[in-house]
């Protein structure tokens, strides 16, 4: 291999290497994009999840006391009778 081959060849692969090192750099930035939309995504299902839990928690807890309200004013009625 003579000086001018082994220029040649040095030349290509830091071109190659400059190359995947572009597309690397590309695939990873877009990676990194898709994994904090991802994150941001994941984070606004648990806020919602969590918001309807509360809800729910509380319309269970009113169900509750009108069915124990329900159950006095019967008892009550019931007592009357």
């Amino acid at each position: 291999m003579g000086d001018s081959d082994l220029d040649r060849f040095m030349k290509e692969s830091r071109r190659s290497y400059n190359e995947c090192k572009v597309k690397n750099s590309a695939r990873r930035n877009s990676l990194m994009k898709k994994t904090h939309g991802i994150e941001v995504e994941h984070k606004m299902a648990a806020a919602e999840l969590s918001r309807e839990q509360r809800h729910l928690r509380e319309q269970l807890k009113h169900m509750q006391i009108e069915r124990t309200k329900t159950a006095i004013i019967s008892s009550m009625r019931d007592g009357k009778s």
